[in-house]
């Protein structure tokens, strides 16, 4: 028994020095005399930086690390033109951990001697790659920064292969050191080769024509080949609405000397889609849509929806034939038919309308609508009720540059409108107005933004008292002049009613600013008024506002007077929607 007890404790003692090798090490590494990158660099290649918390790090371990970080330092440098640098390096233990300390001396860099860039091939003399040469990132006496150079490699193969050379290739890519002198020299050539050419476009689907969907081929075929202008097609139909897959395929394979044609697969989306919507705003009280539409007609594309709004004040159905164009997506030809209803404090209408309305891009982001509409409304403004006729031409201008996203920081859209008639054309008054909207938001550092908003209109017409409701300015509301209620500015009559005005001019000023998470916090200014001659009655509406990005889209809730009065009136505005 005793003989028993004595062996185990010998083989206890024998086994504590060997656990007391093997068991884990607390460790501790820092990195001194460099930074930014180059210490990124160092703590990516020191081991005992990747494994300082490793559960197999033991005593043993830990000193061969410590043994090969000095060589480990010194290949992290050297990417960065730096091949004879001093490493001290010291390994201390206090209070039961281990610290791991190395002081770095860079020493003098290698700065590049030649540099010497080479293009050939078909594409060589065009802008692309003669920008990539222009903006190189070394040049001679800069410090060898090898990452850069890995860098403005593989832009050129981009460019390459955007613009259609996919045969180019490297003939030479080779950095010579001497880290004796200090110095480096640079060798790149590249070879374009030729350029591919599109050939023809198959589209896989049964739904629509293929002479429609041609349509939206950006490019002839024999065009330079290009990876853009095929992301192009491929957004296009994917943003047409008449699918709910698109792949675009080259056919490099199929290729016939340098033309490879274009392989589309489109999934169709379903036929019928109706969509539903709700909101809340102060002017028009609690809002519904219900939209329905038929995505194609027929194989050329005719689409028909009908669109309903239900709002506390206000009520629309409107049904919609669209013929898309030669540009499907931003020229087509619609026709329209339609029941409108307000009713306010200040005026009631009902109006009935027809119409036919072209579409068409002047520019990448101007949008011009021309239109002729036919339209009967029947109203009451200011305590006297009327009726009009009115056969109206007139034209829409759209400018937009804006991300598209439900938040946005940054972005500017305009929109101008100009109509009229006149008696002879089966009109009971003759008009002329003109209208310019406009909204410009700007990020200031990151948190905060800035809102400016400006509405100005104007109308010449031979008898106002004839004017539509809906053709006469007022002033007051949500998009306004906030602190006021919806349309209450305006020229008033002879009974001290308002009845509009035939111009416009009111403009806001808000600063927006990031308070907490999605939460935001708003102050602003609005005035202005309506008119009907000049000077004319400013008013201001100043005050307060919370905002918040909410999963559905942004929130604004803003506490709002009206600070041109004696006794400024207060009220409450709530929108639900994108700033632009």
């Amino acid at each position: 028994m005793i003989r028993n007890i004595l062996t185990a404790f010998l083989i206890i003692c024998c086994l504590c020095p060997f656990q007391t090798v093997l068991a884990k090490v607390r460790l501790q590494v820092s990195v001194e005399g460099v930074g930014g990158d180059l210490r990124q660099n160092v703590l990516k290649f020191l081991s005992m930086e990747g494994q300082k918390n490793a559960p197999e790090l033991t005593g043993p371990v830990m000193m061969d690390l410590f043994k090969r970080a000095p060589g480990e330092i010194r290949t992290a440098l050297e990417p960065f033109g730096y091949y004879t640098p001093a490493v001290k390096s010291e390994l201390v233990k206090k209070d039961g951990a281990w610290y791991a300390r190395f002081r770095i001396d860079p020493g003098q860099p290698v700065r590049i001697s030649k540099l010497a860039l080479q293009i050939t091939g078909e594409g060589a003399g065009t802008g692309p790659f003669g920008k990539w040469k222009e903006t190189f990132p070394l040049k001679p006496g800069d410090i060898l920064d090898q990452p850069a150079y890995e860098k403005a490699k593989r832009g050129i193969q981009e460019i390459a292969a955007n613009d259609g050379y996919l045969n180019a290739d490297f003939t030479r890519h080779e950095i010579l050191v001497y880290p004796e002198r200090h110095a480096a020299d640079i060798f790149l050539s590249f070879d374009t080769g030729a350029r591919y050419r599109f050939g023809d476009v198959t589209f896989i689907q049964n739904t629509l024509s293929p002479g429609f969907l041609q349509r939206f081929v950006p490019f002839e075929k024999g065009d330079p080949y290009s990876i853009p202008v095929l992301l192009r097609l491929q957004n296009s139909l994917a943003n047409s609405g008449y699918f709910s897959q698109v792949l675009v395929t080259p056919m490099r394979k199929e290729a016939k000397g340098l033309v490879i044609p274009i392989e589309v697969k489109l999934t169709p989306a379903k036929r019928y889609r109706i969509s539903l919507g709700a909101g809340f705003g102060t002017d028009t009280g609690l809002r519904g849509q219900i939209n329905w539409m038929d995505r194609w007609l027929n194989r050329r594309g005719h689409r028909m929806e009908v669109d309903l709004r239900l709002a506390e004040i206000r009520k629309n159905a409107i049904w919609r034939y669209i013929v898309p164009l030669r540009h499907p997506l931003t020229n087509h030809l619609d026709y329209t038919a339609g029941y409108l209803t307000e009713d306010t404090t200040i005026e009631r209408s009902q109006t009935y309308l027809a119409g036919v309305s072209y579409t068409h891009p002047r520019s990448p982001r101007w949008l011009e609508t021309l239109y002729f509409n036919a339209e009967r409304e029947h109203f009451t403004v200011a305590g006297e009720t009327a009726s009009s006729r009115l056969i109206i031409p007139g034209a829409t201008w759209t400018y937009k540059r804006a991300p598209e996203q439900l938040y946005a920081n940054q972005g500017l859209r305009m929109i101008a409108d100009l109509k009229g008639t006149y008696k002879l054309m089966f009109s009971s008054v003759s008009f002329i107005q003109g209208r310019l909207r406009s909204k410009y938001i700007r990020g200031i550092g990151g948190f905060g933004s800035v809102i400016l908003r400006g509405d100005a209109g104007l109308t010449e017409v031979d008898n106002f008292q004839r004017l539509p409701a809906s053709f006469r300015f007022f002033a007051g509301g949500d998009n306004s002049l906030r602190g006021y209620s919806y349309k209450s500015l305006g020229p008033r009559n002879s009974l001290g009613l308002v009845e509009g005005g035939r111009y416009l001019l009111v403009g806001s000023i808000e600063y927006v600013q990031k308070v907490y998470g999605n939460w935001g916090a708003a102050v602003f200014y609005d005035g202005g008024n309506a008119f009907n001659a000049l000077p004319f009655q400013w008013k201001s509406g100043a005050g307060f506002g919370v905002r918040w990005a909410s999963p559905v889209g942004p929130v604004r809730v803003d506490f709002a007077w009206g600070v041109s009065e004696p006794h400024p009136p207060f009220h409450i505005h709530i929108n639900v929607g994108p700033e632009i």
